[in-house]
Formats: structure tokens, C-alpha cells, sequence
């Protein structure tokens, strides 16, 4: 009893310190090269090696756990406790929350999914005039020619976010475009800052690339003197965005004359199409991008196997009805009998690559592993570069066995590689956790899925037939994605700015969901981090730590909702009856609406905070039986799915703070599962 008493008193201050997810720094770019000179300057990509200054870094939001180094195929174990003085600490948040900001923007760039800032979506500012026809639409801004010849503005735009944007973190200046052409079109960005000088593209610098929503990226292909400028090719039928480095935009397009933009605030934008039909381009919206991509020719995964795939389908794809595995996440452990190595889900009938974090080098078989074959096992050989765990890092531990700072929501919190302890635990975002989760694909029979007890979601199309319906007759569909930091998107490496840059978990349900129809369908996402389910009903009422999500819910289908990682003492009844009055608000604005309830991963078995979140799966399906739910009301109970993972998995092979948050792989795993209660 005293035990659960601690745990509630930690549970209670829990919800009032989470926040977020730690938002790692991107790496830094050299200043590029002037307009005008021949140096250009590669686009940098976030080095494994660059740390976060971990003395200003929060804490994990939502409840926590950690992972056993016995055999994942038994039950996991408490790890050695702290020394008596030793106290646990109460986790707060793993980053400061951002409120929502309706300039917040997404576009794809290859299997990724970046966060922007939306400088217009043509239905927010002042329009202009040009020459040529500039029609505003709801879908956007719709450009034509009306000479036959081009369509030229300087200031078909203004007001909107255009001069209110922080610039200073700019890298690229990008817009999301479709050619409505069946053929390729020169394009342009032009227009004025706020001083008065002229933007234009430079032909010289970075490669601008073109981001398919479809996940491929190229580099666009050039002209200069196109009606005395320099614009680059939208190929047929694009539709995506295009990112333009900043060493592409000058004040002017000759050599001599051009000085690079100075990042000063964009006051008009206009723009200039040639060579197009009668169709014209459609624009969406522009934005800034602050991440630092992979350079349009360098998106390739540097995995040289003819036996690895990865492509934005696989990833997606869910492993209980596919033969192969594709970048399972596995952590190597040592031991307490010296021995080193992970474990996968399924016994392989064999393995296509073992590789990094990052995608982008193979482990060699017999160099840096082996296959125990008929087993789930894979060995760490003598000499191997694959990194591990040892338990004393998984404890919390330096190598020497003594215990390193406990989270006590301070700057001595965190070492110099990012490692904080709660209790027995390590808490940990860093490459000191994630650098040891490698990929293994692999193939395997189909049957161990029900033989080992796997879970997962069934197709629940019945409940929400209104979803499926405007899927199936290509009609919008608008999801709302709320809930806690996992929600949120905490721990995808997009979300750090590393790579594979996995996109958030909404990102990936709407493209997968894009995929099925031809209509429009937008996941917009107000989940919070370290809110309870009782902060997820207050906000749509009145305000939770500065956020009010009061009337701001309507015009929606679909609503997912999960919470429930931070309510760990909530009764079930009080659960419940949360859950319903989020569910009975947001309908009340939405008559049609639709819900799926998903009940949270496990948290770490080691911290002891797995008290109440194995009764909310229960809980969630005992709602949708209920009369006024039943019909309308989906549950995927992923709890139970990733419990039955753990039974042949190590925790921390699938946690991105290795107490609380999904890893990639997981992250996709939840993705799979809710998309299976939509998609037969």
C-alpha cells in the first residue's frame, strides 16, 4: 500500500510537469556561398555525434519503464536497487510544450515527414494582382498564363505569417505545388522583403529539390533566361513541394550584380510560370523549412544489399500479414554470463540485413554476427561494431557500477551523453540509447504470429462505416489525433531532425490513409504532452496550461484518442467517464463522428509505474459497447499488442526514451495497428 501511495503522489505531480518530447538541435550549416561564386555548400545532415546541451534538457513526458537485460523471453525482472539515499524523482516533461500554431506545416521529403512554418495558404492574407491569371480557389492559389506566353507577379501576395515568421533559423524556402500540366513547366519564386529589394532564384548553389508526396525526391533541372530569370522545371503531374536552399535566392539573377538574401522578412511574394497549358499550376501554401536535409542526390540509403528493402509501403505495412520484417528494432544486451546479443520478434527463415539506426550501414554476418539458427537469437561476435547494452547502462550506471544522476528536473540532471536515472532506471533520448537499436529484416513463416501469441488489430470496418465509406467513394476525410505525448510524436527520429527522419506517427496514418482514395484527407493533430485524459475534457472546454481547444473541433470525421500513459492511478471508472466526455463533446460538434480509442504501450517494467494502464484496454472496449458508442467506435488495444511483443523483445528495443515513448519501430507498429481498424 505505502508502494502504491509513492506511485500515486509521483503520478499526480507527473501530470502537472509533463510537457513534451525533447526537441534535439539541428546541426549547423556553414554559411553558404555568396550569388555570384562558383563554392556552393553541401546541406548538412544531423551528425550522430552532435549532442544536445543536455543541462537545459526536461524530462520524459507521460509515465515511464525500462528494460530487462535477462532473457526477453521471460518475464521481465526488477533490476538492483539504488543505494537507500536514493530517492525517485518525478518525471516531468521531455520537452517544453509548443503550443499549437495554425502556422504549423508538414510536407514530405522522402519517407519523412518535416515540420514547417507556413508563411500563407492563399486563404489567409491580401491578395495582388499580375499578370497572367492568378485565381484563388479553395484548394489554393491557381496560376495560368493568359498571354500564351507566361504569368509574371511581383506581388500577387501579402500579410498572412509572411512578416510575422521567425526567419532566422531558415534553411529553406519551400512551396507545395501541383502541376496540373501533363507536361514539365518552368517555375519561379519572386517578390519583394520588407526593405524593398527583390527576391529571385539564383542559378547557382544548392541542389533544389523536388519532394514527391509520393516519398520520391530528385533535383529540380534548371533554366536561366527564361523572360530574363531563372526558374526551375516542375516535371508532369508533380504534386509535392519544392525546398530552396537559401544560396538560390538573390536579389537579382546575374553574377555580378547579385547579393544573397539576407533572410529578411518576405513582404510580396509573386511568382512567374512558363511554357504552361491551359491547366496552370495549382500552389497551396509556402513556408519555411528550419531542418537540414539530406541533399536531393544523397536520399538513397547507403545499404549496398540486393536482399534489403525499405520503401515507404514496407514501412507501413503490417508484419502479421507479410512473410518479411523490415528494419525490426533490436537491441544487443550483455549478459550476466558475458554473453552478447537481441532478440526479434520471429524466428527468421533468414535474415536479408542487419544494419545501423540511421540506415546507412550494414553489420557484416560473421564479422559482427550470428544467427543462432531456429532461434529468435542474434550474437554480438568479438570484435563487432554493433554497440550494446550492459545492465549497468540500463540501470542507470557508469561503467564502474555507480549510479549516475537521478532526474530531479535540474541542470545536474544529465551527464555529457545525455543519460538521467529514474530510480533503478536509465532515462535517455540520445545516441546513447537509440545508436544501440539496430534493424534486422528478415523473413519468417507466417504462423509463428498466432502460434507465439502475437496481438494485433482486427479490421473493424463495421464500427465505422461512415470512414470507410467516403474512403471507398473518394470522398474528404478529416481525422483529429489527439491525446498525450506519444500522440504527440515523441520519439520519432523525424522529430529530432535525424535520420531515417521516420515521420510522426499521424504523418504516417494520413499518407497511408492518402493511398486508399483520391480525396483529400487531413490528420490534424492537438495531442499534448503529459496531459492526463482528464486534461485532454478540460481543454475542450477551457484552458489547460495556456491552451484552450474550446470550438476549435468542428467540421471532423474521425477522431482517434488515446490517452492514458500518465493516468497510471486513475480508477477505471473515472477513466472511463473522461474518455466518454471527450468523446460526447467533440460529437456534439460533429454528428457523424467516429472514434477510435487506442490504449497506450507499456511503460518500462522497471520503474513500477505500471499500475492502472493495463486495465484501460478494457476499459476502452467495454465504451464502444455501449449503446450510445457502439456503432461508431473502434478499439485498438495496443497495450496488449506491444505486451505480447515484450515477451520475445527487450524493452528497450522498443522505446525511444527507454521509459515511456515508442521508438520508430514501434511508432510504426501503432501505426499499423490503428490503420488496420480502417483498412481491410
Amino acid at each position: 500500500m505505502k508502494n502504491l501511495i509513492k506511485l500515486t503522489a509521483i503520478a499526480s505531480v507527473l501530470s502537472l510537469l509533463m510537457a513534451g518530447c525533447i526537441q534535439t538541435p539541428q546541426a549547423s550549416v556553414e554559411d553558404t556561398a555568396s550569388p555570384g561564386t562558383e563554392t556552393t555548400t553541401q546541406i548538412a545532415t544531423v551528425s550522430p555525434s552532435e549532442s544536445q546541451d543536455w543541462q537545459t534538457a526536461p524530462i520524459p513526458t507521460d509515465t515511464a519503464t525500462s528494460d530487462p537485460t535477462s532473457d526477453p523471453t521471460s518475464d521481465p525482472t526488477q533490476g538492483p536497487t539504488p543505494d537507500s539515499t536514493s530517492t525517485v524523482s518525478p518525471p516531468g516533461p521531455t520537452v517544453s510544450h509548443q503550443e499549437v500554431s495554425k502556422w504549423d506545416y508538414y510536407v514530405t521529403y522522402g519517407s519523412a515527414s518535416v515540420k514547417c512554418t507556413a508563411l500563407t495558404r492563399f486563404n489567409d492574407g491580401k491578395q495582388g494582382s499580375g499578370d497572367g491569371v492568378f485565381k484563388f480557389t479553395s484548394d489554393g492559389l491557381l496560376i495560368k498564363q493568359s498571354n500564351g506566353v507566361y504569368a509574371d507577379t511581383y506581388a500577387i501576395y501579402s500579410g498572412a505569417n509572411l512578416l510575422s515568421a521567425d526567419y532566422s533559423k531558415t534553411k529553406y524556402v519551400g512551396i507545395t505545388v501541383t502541376n496540373k500540366e501533363s507536361h514539365s513547366v518552368l517555375f519561379g519564386l519572386q517578390g519583394t522583403d520588407k526593405n524593398g529589394k527583390n527576391i529571385f532564384l539564383y542559378p547557382e548553389g544548392d541542389p533544389i529539390a523536388l519532394a514527391w508526396d509520393n516519398g520520391k525526391v530528385e533535383a529540380a533541372e534548371g533554366q536561366g533566361n527564361v523572360n530574363g530569370r531563372y526558374c526551375f522545371f516542375l516535371p508532369a503531374s508533380f504534386t509535392g513541394s519544392v525546398l530552396i536552399p537559401l544560396n538560390r535566392i538573390a536579389d537579382s539573377h546575374i553574377a555580378a550584380d547579385a547579393k544573397q538574401w539576407a533572410k529578411t522578412p518576405i513582404q510580396n511574394l509573386g511568382f512567374h510560370l512558363c511554357d504552361g497549358g491551359g491547366n496552370g499550376v495549382l500552389l497551396s501554401a509556402v513556408f519555411l523549412c528550419a531542418s537540414t536535409l539530406t541533399p536531393p542526390n544523397q536520399t538513397a540509403s547507403g545499404i549496398q544489399n540486393e536482399n534489403y528493402s525499405y520503401t515507404t509501403a514496407q514501412r507501413i505495412a503490417p508484419f502479421w500479414k507479410n512473410s518479411t520484417m523490415y528494419n525490426e528494432s533490436m537491441a544487443m544486451i550483455k549478459q550476466s554470463d558475458g554473453s552478447i546479443y537481441g532478440t526479434l520478434l520471429f524466428v527468421p527463415t533468414k535474415i536479408n540485413a542487419v544494419v545501423d539506426v540511421y540506415l546507412q550501414k550494414e553489420y557484416k554476418e560473421g564479422v559482427d554476427w550470428e544467427w543462432v539458427k531456429g532461434t529468435n537469437k542474434i550474437k554480438w561476435l568479438n570484435g563487432s561494431s554493433i554497440p550494446y547494452f550492459t545492465d549497468n547502462d540500463l540501470s542507470g550506471k557508469n561503467p564502474d557500477g555507480s549510479y549516475i544522476h537521478e532526474f530531479d528536473g535540474t541542470g545536474n540532471s544529465w551527464t555529457s551523453d545525455g543519460r538521467s536515472r529514474f530510480g533503478n532506471c536509465l532515462y535517455c533520448v540520445s545516441a546513447f540509447l537509440y545508436e544501440k537499436q539496430i534493424c534486422v529484416s528478415y523473413t519468417y513463416d507466417l504462423s509463428q504470429v498466432s502460434s507465439r501469441g502475437i496481438k494485433y488489430t482486427e479490421y473493424q470496418g463495421n464500427k465505422l462505416p461512415k470512414t470507410v465509406s467516403k474512403l471507398q467513394n473518394n470522398k474528404d476525410l478529416k481525422v483529429l489525433f489527439y491525446g498525450d505525448s506519444i500522440f504527440s510524436g515523441c520519439d520519432a527520429s523525424g522529430m529530432y531532425g535525424r535520420q531515417p527522419y521516420m515521420p510522426y506517427m499521424h504523418k504516417l496514418i494520413e499518407a497511408q490513409l492518402q493511398t486508399k482514395t483520391t480525396g483529400k484527407v487531413t490528420v490534424d493533430n492537438i495531442a499534448v504532452g503529459g496531459w492526463t485524459v482528464e486534461n485532454g475534457r478540460d481543454a475542450l472546454k477551457g484552458s489547460v496550461s495556456g491552451i484552450n481547444y474550446s470550438g476549435s473541433y468542428t467540421g471532423y470525421d474521425l477522431l482517434i484518442l488515446s490517452f492514458g500513459m500518465n493516468n497510471m492511478s486513475t480508477p477505471m471508472s473515472e477513466f472511463k467517464a473522461a474518455t466518454k466526455a471527450i468523446i460526447d463533446t467533440i460529437k456534439a460538434k460533429n454528428p457523424d463522428l467516429e472514434v477510435i480509442l487506442v490504449s497506450c504501450m507499456n511503460p518500462n517494467p522497471r520503474v513500477g509505474w505500471d499500475v492502472q494502464q493495463k486495465n484501460q484496454g478494457a476499459a476502452l472496449k467495454e465504451i464502444a459497447a455501449e449503446k450510445a458508442y457502439s456503432s461508431c467506435t473502434a478499439v485498438v488495444d495496443f497495450y496488449a499488442v506491444h505486451k505480447s511483443i515484450l515477451q520475445y523483445k527487450a524493452f528497450a528495443s522498443t522505446t525511444g526514451n527507454n521509459i515511456n515513448h515508442p521508438n520508430d519501430w514501434l511508432i510504426r507498429v501503432y501505426a499499423q495497428n490503428i490503420l488496420a481498424a480502417i483498412i481491410k
